[in-house]
């Protein structure tokens, strides 16, 4: 990077844009086990919601080595806390909800308190410690893109070093951010779905500007239906929130055939490349996987026969 280059990406920028009214932040809820907008304004045609999160679509990815990584943490944290503290009042604290004489495992009750036990065994290895530093360095690329000066922001080493690379990402492929369109909410009518993108984009060489995304995530290995999936519903949304006016708005026409993740993995400060995402099969993907939720919801493919009594 030259002393040019550095000058460039210190210089000072213009005002970042206005922040919507804090009653106008948006919220989720669970009905079920999905997650739900439960605050947009209502859509034109199609009524108030609650509307379904983009991110609840991937059904069909295998959470297999997820599940075992969870599995994992469980036993280091409980085993680091014994072989620190021999009998760890941590580990005895964490526990103790077991040992009640009305603990059952098997119940509702007990299982939230087995639940509780590992998100708190997870706290204490520090499983979150990836997710944590992702979350900042989203809302600094957020903000950089959104003409904010570096200056300004508490970087640690390793974050400084991510937001380098990612600047330097946009810089070496001719990838810019759309003014006015980072981080906005969409609305796909075809899913009867809602969700937010990190940025649209323009590429060298391209008509047509693209969903751009940012991850920080340690592998893409894992994502060859989620991302894809994701990132082609938001090219095809019809309208996007002005959060401004609390409004619908047209969506701009986007490419739809590719899309861009800028991946700068957290846990590799100062790696980072671009992935391009086939948004053509990720399309098929979603439209496969609102089938897959409609089925589930069928109940009739079982029923239970009538007892015939007594003859």
């Amino acid at each position: 990077m030259t002393d040019v280059d550095l000058a460039n990406f210190f210089a000072e920028q213009p005002e970042p844009e206005l922040e919507p009214p804090a009653d106008r932040q948006l919220t989720h809820t669970m009905i079920g086990t999905m997650s739900y907008y439960d605050n947009l304004p209502p859509v034109p045609g199609y009524g108030p919601g609650p509307w379904l999160r983009v991110s609840e679509l991937d059904v069909f990815s295998s959470t297999y080595y997820l599940d075992l990584w969870h599995q994992r943490q469980v036993v280091r944290a409980i085993e680091q806390n014994q072989r620190e503290f021999a009998i760890s009042k941590t580990t005895n604290d964490l526990l103790k909800p077991m040992r009640g004489s009305r603990f059952n495992a098997a119940t509702s009750h007990g299982k939230r308190v087995l639940n509780k036990i590992v998100e708190a065994c997870h706290d204490l290895i520090g499983s979150h410690k990836g997710s944590d530093i992702g979350t900042r360095f989203h809302e600094f690329c957020e903000r950089l893109d959104a003409g904010e000066s570096p200056k300004a922001f508490d970087l640690t080493p390793d974050l400084r070093a991510m937001l380098k690379a990612y600047w330097e990402l946009r810089r070496d492929y001719g990838i810019q951010p759309v003014p006015g369109h980072l981080e906005r909410t969409v609305f796909i009518p075809e899913l009867q779905a809602a969700g937010t993108f990190d940025h649209l984009d323009t590429i060298r060489g391209r008509r047509l500007p693209v969903i751009g995304d940012t991850k920080s995530q340690g592998s893409m290995n894992f994502s060859n239906i989620a991302i894809p999936q994701q990132l082609a519903s938001y090219a095809h949304a019809k309208l996007v929130l002005n959060k401004i006016t609390w409004t619908w708005e047209r969506m701009p026409e986007v490419d739809q055939e590719l899309a861009v993740v800028l991946w700068c993995p957290a846990d590799d400060p100062g790696e980072a490349s671009v992935q391009d995402i086939d948004i053509v099969k990720g399309w098929e993907f979603a439209l496969d996987a609102v089938k897959c939720l409609e089925r589930r919801e069928d109940h009739t493919t079982i029923t239970r026969r009538p007892w015939p009594g007594l003859r």
